[in-house]
């Protein structure tokens, strides 16, 4: 043999496929039904507790002191801005010991209660109402027709001052006021 040629090999034997479709578990399982006679017992068996499979109720944390309120605030809006803000506001993350009762173990992280985006944050409740208070008067405020008023007569006023022309001619310019009916 010369070096142009060159000899050929067989593969190695290749072992037979150990999962065929004959040989595949069945996809049903044996029983999951149960008979008429087997929920009774189940039902009336005192050693099995009945239960949701669902979340535990996150919004119902109450805290222990009374004199505090909770409030959830999303931690990574904003790039977790609005959590700054929050804190900056007077919050405080809370931790184990200021709510009252048990906290589900998955929302236990790092002695804080996090809920997915959302942390458990805690303020004075006389310092919330006031905050609450606060905006309520200004949404009220805003309301009132004489405050509506003289908002757009200081709106008006601006922009007659950005644009050219005689005091004159922008004296003619009013306020619409609509009608009391």
């Amino acid at each position: 043999m010369n070096d142009t040629e060159k000899q050929v090999t067989a593969p190695p034997p290749v072992a037979p496929p150990t999962m065929t479709s004959k040989n595949l578990p069945s996809s049903t399982p044996a029983s999951t039904t149960t008979s008429p006679s087997e929920q009774a017992t189940i039902l009336h068996d005192d050693q099995i507790v009945a239960r949701p499979l669902v979340d535990p109720d996150f919004t119902n944390l109450k805290p222990k002191n009374p004199n505090y309120v909770f409030r959830w605030v999303n931690r990574v809006a904003g790039q977790g801005s609005r959590f700054e803000k929050m804190k900056a506001s007077g919050f405080r993350v809370a931790n184990y010991n200021d709510v009252k009762g048990e906290i589900p173990l998955h929302f236990k992280k790092d002695n804080a209660i996090i809920n997915g985006d959302l942390i458990l944050t805690i303020i004075e409740r006389e310092k919330y109402i006031g905050a609450l208070k606060h905006n309520q008067q200004k949404a009220h405020k805003r309301l009132h027709k004489g405050f509506a008023m003289q908002t757009g007569r200081e709106q008006l006023n601006q922009a007659l001052n950005e644009v050219p022309g005689s005091s004159a001619n922008k004296a003619k310019v009013k306020l619409y006021e609509p009608p009391v009916l």
